[in-house]
């Protein structure tokens, strides 16, 4: 699980519309529950949420969850995001099978979902092969924002954890120069607040911060300290 702070949607493609609901108390205005590497996200209480892919059938399947979108690992090729497309927008743009879950208003919003298809499809570049060709991704007309997973791209080019070997930084800063240029959100994983605050000032739109185990080992450990 993740959570992200920061949010600027600088777009709004396909006539999708923010649900709403980020007014959630802790500050938080989105929640990741990763179902491997993909980010699957149930959607919350009072947050909004995104929710990650696991192949053609899966997407399907938690798009009608009422998700507010999909966030795709590893995407190395324009190739690939077209398969997305085609799983996850309904015809004409793609071919999404037509259903009735939650997501639809169990038919009672049936029209409306197909009119708007107001969910969000995220990309994720972290890998050599992502940021050599990150211009076509982030160009692609289905994709709406952009996650740059700087520790897979550390070991995508051969230096694992490295995260500030100039290889890095210089794939880092080219994929934000792309989606900057195309008009799109860029965001990125930060494993702690010092780095989140480092992404922030550098102009990161949605900085997904930390994970639930090192948060809950650190409010372990910051509660065993104030008793100890």
């Amino acid at each position: 699980m993740v959570a992200v702070r920061q949010v600027e949607t600088r777009h709004n493609h396909h006539n999708r519309q923010s649900s709403g609901r980020g007014d959630c108390s802790s500050g938080w205005i989105r929640l990741v529950v990763d179902r491997w590497r993909a980010w699957a996200i149930q959607r919350g209480q009072r947050s909004n949420s995104l929710c990650g892919q696991l192949g053609r059938s899966a997407i399907k399947r938690f798009l009608d969850t009422g998700c507010d979108g999909i966030i795709l690992p590893q995407m190395s090729s324009s190739a690939e995001v077209d398969e997305i497309a085609r799983a996850a927008l309904y015809p004409p743009r793609g071919e999404r099978s037509v259903g009735i879950a939650r997501a639809q208003g169990y038919g009672t919003r049936f029209a409306e979902c197909l009119r708007r298809q107001d969910y969000a499809i995220i990309v994720q570049i972290e890998t050599a092969a992502g940021v050599r060709n990150a211009e076509t991704i982030v160009g692609h007309e289905a994709v709406d924002a952009v996650v740059i997973g700087p520790y897979d791209l550390s070991g995508s080019l051969g230096i694992p954890g490295q995260i500030e070997a100039p290889q890095v930084v210089e794939g880092i800063a080219a994929v934000q120069a792309f989606c900057s240029k195309a008009g799109k959100p860029c965001g990125i994983f930060a494993a702690d607040s010092e780095k989140a605050k480092a992404y922030a000032l550098a102009g990161f739109d949605l900085i997904a911060a930390g994970m639930d185990c090192s948060v809950l080992l650190n409010g372990y450990k910051a509660l065993r300290d104030s008793i100890a």
